[in-house]
């Protein structure tokens, strides 16, 4: 039986206006565990905040852009929209058609909810993950800095790839993952 966007939806959503700081956006994610912030403007979605735009922010203008406003950095077209009663297969290929990492689920013209990958993840039924190798949907050569790289090369990297996680190497050895959370956590 197909999943319905309600059943794995996360409903509970934390907006900022567009003229709030981008440092409130990142101290949201961080207090809530979360990467994507819908941002508003008189009431209705005007975009999102993501973990993502925030670093790319900050590798474009320096940490100046932190007292900037969500709006400068926002990403208007970085979700898709969807019904709750849309069926996930249907909300997951749009979003990998569109390229966005969320979705933001809609009643009418209210925000009843929001998918994530994580939500993805962490609520689809297991066994739908069964027959799939690691192989067909890993990310292939994923990009690596040393122990000693700095904050801002890890910013620009992230930045430049789009990505949210470099594996740290000394050498051959993995010393562990920096994750865009890592990253926002120090901000």
């Amino acid at each position: 039986m197909p999943i319905l966007a309600r059943e794995i939806m996360t409903s509970r959503i934390l907006t900022l206006e567009d003229n709030a700081k981008v440092i409130d956006a990142i101290r949201l994610m961080v207090n809530h565990d979360f990467r994507h912030v819908p941002i508003t403007r008189s009431n209705s979605i005007i975009g999102m905040v993501t973990a993502l735009s925030t670093i790319k922010g900050i590798d474009k203008e320096g940490q100046q852009v932190l007292s900037g406003s969500v709006g400068d950095i926002m990403v208007g077209t970085g979700y898709v929209k969807a019904l709750s009663n849309d069926y996930v297969g249907e909300v997951v290929r749009r979003m990998i058609d569109s390229n966005a990492d969320a979705a933001l689920v809609f009643d009418g013209d209210k925000v009843v909810g929001i998918i994530t990958e994580r939500d993805i993840v962490r609520k689809l039924p297991s066994q739908l993950f069964k027959q799939r190798r690691v192989f067909d949907i890993m990310s292939k050569n994923p990009k690596t800095l040393g122990p000693e790289s700095t904050i801002s090369d890890a910013i620009k990297s992230m930045a430049t790839h789009e990505i949210r996680h470099l594996v740290v190497t000394r050498g051959n050895r993995i010393m562990g993952i920096l994750s865009i959370r890592d990253i926002l956590r120090y901000t």
